[in-house]
């Protein structure tokens, strides 16, 4: 009823929920001792590894290999931000 009376929107519909920060992107490094692991900045990573709060031993590097989207997946996720945005507009 509201949006029957302002008229046609005059920008982009707006995208719920906003795009997150993507972790799986980040450097991780593990204590190979107790097995604590931590996120890394790109500013902190390129210093080296952190040392292990419990054991005091520098923490190695952990390599992440990001995971390839299926043709299944990457259809439900399309299917769900159709969904999101029926409900906003």
């Amino acid at each position: 009823m509201v949006a029957e009376r302002l008229g046609q929107y005059p920008h982009k519909a707006i995208v719920f929920p906003p795009p997150r920060a993507n972790n799986t992107q980040r450097a991780k490094a593990k204590c190979s001792q107790c097995g604590y692991e931590v996120s890394l900045l790109k500013k902190w990573a390129t210093m080296g590894a952190p040392i292990c709060p419990k054991d005091n031993i520098r923490m190695e590097e952990v390599v992440t290999d990001l995971l390839q989207e299926t043709a299944e997946e990457e259809k439900a996720r399309k299917d769900k931000e159709k969904e999101i945005k029926r409900a906003v507009s």
